[in-house]
């Protein structure tokens, strides 16, 4: 990917001020937003967001059905085997607390699919049986 400038940058102070020379205020008025700003970042937890669904039903019931649906078009008998390690990928799945984080996985590559987008995943997750059903 090629773009049309090199200033993807973070600037100087000086720099700011040489750009928005014309506009003095704009450096102030970011300031003062800054001043305003109290970030607190806690690094011992995760936090993810939830997806929120339309469906009546809990998070851990979509993931299931979800899966469901896409396994049956790779196995439409769904063997045995096939059908404990899915189970076996679920549990742990919700026991990590992944199941948002795998929805919402699944609701951009949906969305991408959808409109012709390409995109490619990366992680350990995406060699998981449930991955290849969603």
């Amino acid at each position: 990917m090629r773009f049309g400038t090199d200033e993807f940058y973070f600037k100087s102070k000086d720099e700011m001020r040489s750009v928005f020379r014309h506009c003095p205020e704009a450096i102030a008025n970011t300031m003062r937003v800054a001043e305003m700003c109290h970030l607190v970042l806690s690094f011992e937890e995760r936090h993810f967001p939830v997806f929120k669904s339309d469906e009546n039903i809990s998070n851990e019931e979509l993931l299931r059905r979800l899966c469901y649906e896409g396994i049956r078009r790779t196995y439409p008998d769904l063997p045995p085997h096939v059908k404990q390690r899915l189970e076996t990928e679920l549990n742990i799945i919700k026991q990590m607390g992944y199941v948002s984080y795998f929805l919402i996985v699944w609701d951009f590559v949906r969305f991408a699919r959808e409109r012709g987008i390409p995109s490619g995943m990366r992680g350990s997750g995406v060699g998981s049986l449930v991955a290849h059903a969603l």
